[in-house]
């Protein structure tokens, strides 16, 4: 009779220890299996990566092509793939012995980086705003529905270029000098993410200033903007440009169609009909990941050479909204 409150206690310690052996069983297969989870989707990230990398070197190579030669049928800015299974493009190269059954998807175009004003020409050689691109900043702040930001845009963008500001702004009694060399910077200004997308339509930030306004490119509302041109000659300019055989070979057409002559023909200091600034976008989409990225490089006759990547970004998209078009408005 005393032997069974022993055997009792050692069933339930067994029952005790049983519990603890499984519990620990489980949490190690979890562990085990949350790390093969971890590592299947950063290698699936990493894959994803190099497969925008490789797109955007084949963009490159293809921009560096169409620029060294004359502007004919077809330029840098019209190209442009729909989402394509990659298995595809592998299948299409002869000497290509690749997984033909690999679940990854290509979309990706080239976009004009001067078909919108670059704000870094608002200021001369002397880091001042000069007057014809003041005037310009702020037709093109009222075409984005931002009349009232014109002055503060002026004024903090100079004021951000201007080396003696920059050092006083290290004075802790007068207000900071906002950094900008990006147009997400203007949120600084209190600007808000719709009024931002809106001015990046028609405006852009480049690394370099003195580049000249693409008419091939440019909407009605831009020529006419940065031109002062009346909005039916500026609309007629889009129209006899865009892709393909309908655009300007030069900026001398552009001047004819219009009827301009003497001193009231378009600057070639300020418009052109060639472009050597270009955003590449482009989106991946392999197994659970969708990754987007935008580069930004500019041909300066490299011959052989690679083109340079002067800015990259690069973002994660849900796999849901990758499937309904680009990453980026042309």
């Amino acid at each position: 009779m005393r032997r069974r409150p022993a055997r009792g206690a050692a069933l339930l310690l067994a029952m005790v220890v049983l519990t603890l052996v499984a519990t620990l069983a489980a949490s190690m297969v979890w562990q085990q299996q949350r790390s093969v989870q971890v590592e299947a989707a950063e290698r699936a990230r990493v894959q994803a990566a190099l497969m925008l990398d490789a797109g955007i070197d084949a963009a490159r190579f293809t921009i560096r092509n169409l620029s060294s030669e004359k502007l004919t049928s077809i330029a840098p800015w019209d190209l442009e793939l729909q989402e394509t299974r990659l298995s595809a493009l592998l299948t299409a190269d002869r000497d290509n012995s690749g997984d033909a059954d690999l679940d990854a998807y290509f979309q990706g175009h080239v976009e004009d980086a001067l078909a919108r004003y670059n704000l870094r020409n608002l200021l001369g050689e002397d880091g001042k705003p000069l007057a014809a691109e003041v005037d310009t900043v702020k037709r093109l702040c009222e075409l984005a529905g931002l009349g009232s930001f014109a002055d503060t845009l002026i004024t903090a963008f100079a004021a951000s270029r201007d080396p003696a500001a920059a050092q006083a702004s290290t004075d802790v009694t007068r207000p900071p000098v906002p950094i900008i060399s990006r147009m997400e910077h203007l949120r600084q200004l209190g600007l808000d993410a719709d009024g931002l997308a809106r001015l990046q339509q028609v405006m852009d930030l480049l690394p370099e200033r003195g580049t000249r306004l693409n008419l091939n490119t440019a909407s009605a509302g831009v020529i006419a903007a940065v031109s002062g041109l009346p909005g039916g000659q500026a609309a007629q300019l889009a129209r006899s440009g865009g892709p393909r055989n309908l655009r300007h070979l030069t900026l001398s057409d552009a001047n004819t169609v219009v009827g301009l002559t003497g001193a009231a023909t378009l600057s070639e200091a300020r418009f052109s009909t060639t472009s050597n600034w270009f955003y590449i976008h482009a989106h991946v989409r392999f197994e659970d990941r969708a990754l987007a990225s935008r580069a930004l490089v500019k041909y300066e006759g490299q011959g052989n050479a690679p083109i340079p990547i002067r800015q990259l970004e690069r973002r994660p998209l849900a796999v849901a909204a990758s499937n309904t078009g680009a990453t980026g408005s042309r």
